[in-house]
C-alpha cells in the first residue's frame, strides 16, 4: 500500500572544513505532502474521536519547513554523522489537527557506521 506523496524542496550546502576530516553541511526545506500522506499523521477517524479529540480530516499542502546542520567524517571503514535539525510546522495545513501538540521540533542525533565490506569497484565521489 502507498503512503500517499511527500516533496521537499530546498537548498543544501556542504563545506570541506580546512585540514581537517569533516564536512559541515546544512539544509533549509519547504515540506509538502498529499491528503493521504498527511492524513496517516494527523487524520482523526469519526470513530476514533472523543472529547477534546475531534473528528480533523486531513488536507494537502504544505507541510512545514526544515533546517538542518550536520557535521560528517567519512572514512574507508567509518562514517560519523552529527546533526541537528528544527522542525517547525506554522501556517502547515495540517496545524489544527487535534493530533498536534507543538509546532516546533529539535532533534539532535549522531550516527556511527562501520563499513565490513568493501567493493572492488568504486565510484568516483
Amino acid at each position: 500500500d502507498g503512503a500517499g506523496y511527500s516533496f521537499s524542496p530546498g537548498l543544501v550546502m556542504e563545506q570541506r572544513l580546512a585540514n581537517a576530516p569533516w564536512r559541515l553541511g546544512a539544509s533549509l526545506a519547504a515540506q509538502f505532502g498529499s491528503e493521504y500522506y498527511h492524513g496517516i499523521y494527523y487524520r482523526v477517524d469519526p470513530r476514533y474521536a472523543r472529547l477534546g479529540r475531534p473528528a480533523y480530516q486531513a488536507s494537502s499542502g504544505y507541510g512545514g519547513a526544515r533546517l538542518q546542520l550536520s557535521l560528517t567524517s567519512k572514512t574507508d571503514k567509518h562514517l560519523w554523522v552529527l546533526f541537528a535539525r528544527y522542525d517547525a510546522i506554522d501556517g502547515a495545513v495540517f496545524v489544527d489537527s487535534p493530533l498536534v501538540e507543538t509546532q516546533h521540533n529539535i532533534t539532535l542525533g549522531f550516527l556511527y557506521s562501520r563499513y565490513l565490506f568493501k567493493s572492488k569497484t568504486m565510484v568516483a565521489p
